[in-house]
Formats: structure tokens, C-alpha cells, sequence
């Protein structure tokens, strides 16, 4: 999540009560999509994510709370994006009037791989630092692009912006 396609609504106090956002909740989009992006994706609220931006969610988002005893939130969100990423929640949706819905019975009593705690915060960690460093690489080959157009653009046409 982040943020570039955020909508910002006002809402009562007592709604935003309501939904009752916390830090390791994990929101599921159970209804919109296309043809060509499947629902099932799933975030995890962060502390920093909640401290920075006022959090809510409308009726195509699923909120779940994981019992933190029995199954880590980063693990089960590294778990539910891994099964979204593999398109198995294709098989767990219908459409209708070209809006995709997730249908829940299905996807909540899919069977969950739960190794001890220790195992999972392993994974979870791990996971992390992948995206953190394919992030950098991202990063650094956007920068090597854009030093390369510069470079181009200065052949060509001979001046320095």
C-alpha cells in the first residue's frame, strides 16, 4: 500500500470506530479487480502506515484479525500474497457485470501451512529482507536509466541540461 491511489472520504467518528483499524490487521480485497487483475490481493497495516495516514476501508475490503498466539499477521500475509501471486484465488471467484468477487466460503477454508512461531517470524524476516533488497535494486536500476537517458540526451544533442 502506497497510497498513490488512496481516496480520501470523510467519515463520522463512530464509523471510523466501527471499522476499528489496528496495527497487524490484514485487509483483503474481496470484490473489484478486472479482467486482468484477480481479487485476493491483501495488506498488512503496519505502525508506521497507521501512524502516517488515517486508515479506513470500504465494503470490497475484508478486515481480519490473526490470533498472534497461534499464527504470525507477516507470515500470514506473506502466506495469502504468495497465493494470490500463484493465481489460486482465480479458481476462488465469480463475476459478475465485470466486477470480480472473492467468494469467502472458498477462500477461508483454504488450508493454511502453519509452522511453530519461531518458523514463521524466520520466513516473515526473510521474505522482508528480499523485498527490501529488490527494492533497492529497482532503485538503483531506475537511477542507472535515468543517468543513461541524461548521457544520451547530452550525445545528441550536444548540450548538458
Amino acid at each position: 500500500m502506497d497510497g498513490e491511489r488512496a481516496k480520501y472520504r470523510i467519515l463520522r467518528k463512530e464509523k471510523a470506530r466501527q471499522l476499528d483499524v489496528r496495527a497487524d490487521d490484514l485487509l483483503l480485497e474481496k470484490s473489484g479487480g478486472s479482467e486482468n487483475q484477480p481479487v485476493g490481493r491483501v495488506a498488512l497495516l503496519t505502525p508506521e502506515l497507521l501512524n502516517n495516514y488515517p486508515l479506513a476501508f470500504s465494503n470490497f475490503i475484508f478486515k481480519f484479525r490473526p490470533d498472534p498466539t497461534q499464527i504470525l499477521p507477516a507470515y500470514l500475509f506473506n502466506f495469502l500474497r504468495f497465493v494470490h501471486n500463484i493465481r489460486l484465488t482465480d479458481a476462488m471467484q465469480s463475476q459478475t457485470n465485470g466486477i470480480r468477487n472473492l467468494i469467502m466460503s472458498q477462500y477461508l477454508s483454504q488450508s493454511i501451512i502453519l509452522p511453530p512461531l519461531a518458523r514463521q517470524q524466520e520466513l516473515a524476516d526473510q521474505l522482508d529482507a528480499i523485498r527490501a533488497e529488490a527494492k533497492r535494486l529497482q532503485q538503483a536500476a531506475q537511477a542507472t536509466l535515468a543517468n543513461a537517458r541524461q548521457q544520451i540526451e547530452v550525445m545528441i544533442l550536444g548540450t548538458d541540461k
